[in-house]
């Protein structure tokens, strides 16, 4: 025969099974969230390589406690060409309102690829009822209008690939030269003019020059005369 006490842990046990059944505790329940995310990659002249069609986007909690998928601080998301993807792995088990920014990482080295700068503003609303944990995504991007999908246009020209690597060359090729800088001096018009005679100066020169040779001639034709006179 069951005892009292005995009884009373089964009616125990029981209505715990009970309240668990009935009433499901709110904060083993889950749920996540998908975000969307575009790629238009335009080709106005050229060919691009794999790479350079390749854009990396990057979505960053403005909370460090925000859930991020896979429990990662960053989360990193590669596209390549015309190419969505989607943006998930998320845990929201308690209610709260969650913030996030969601933006493209542009490399150093652009090589004719001209990247989308825009910075969209994620904001999840979490809350809970009694069918669950629910999720609300708001996507709104720089000019502050709500947007179904997180868009990025990348645009390639060979033009900007070549004229890239034209500044390159020369930005190297101008480290390779010593800072010393080797500077002549040229005289200027006004000063090869002093330096040079005038027409009139020239032609007076050749005057008095000419005068004293007269001169130097007519004094040796007078000291022959006398010394011929005397002998």
């Amino acid at each position: 025969m069951m005892t009292s006490r005995k009884r009373e842990k089964y009616l125990l046990v029981f209505a715990f099974l009970l309240v668990g059944l009935f009433f499901p505790s709110s904060s083993y329940a889950q749920t996540t969230i998908q975000i969307p995310l575009e790629q238009i990659f335009k080709v106005t002249s050229g060919k691009p390589s794999q790479e350079e069609q390749t854009g990396v986007y990057l979505l960053e909690p403005l909370e460090a406690a925000n859930p991020m998928p896979n429990d990662v601080q960053k989360y990193q998301l590669a596209l390549s060409g015309n190419e969505n993807g989607m943006i998930e792995g998320f845990d929201f088990s308690q209610e709260g309102l969650f913030s996030y920014k969601l933006y493209q990482q542009i490399p150093a080295k652009k090589a004719g690829v001209t990247y989308d700068t825009q910075e969209y503003l994620i904001t999840v609303f979490v809350t809970s009822s009694a069918d669950g944990v629910n999720a609300e995504v708001i996507v709104k991007n720089n000019q502050k209008l709500k947007v179904s999908a997180a868009a990025f246009t990348n645009t390639y020209s060979a033009r900007n690939s070549s004229e890239s690597s034209e500044q390159e060359e020369a930005s190297a090729a101008n480290a390779s030269l010593p800072d010393t800088e080797r500077t002549e001096k040229v005289p200027d018009a006004s000063e090869q003019e002093r330096r040079l005679p005038r027409t009139g100066q020239l032609a007076e020169n050749s005057w008095l020059i000419g005068l004293v040779v007269l001169m130097m001639v007519y004094l040796l034709y007078q000291r022959n005369r006398r010394v011929n006179k005397d002998e």
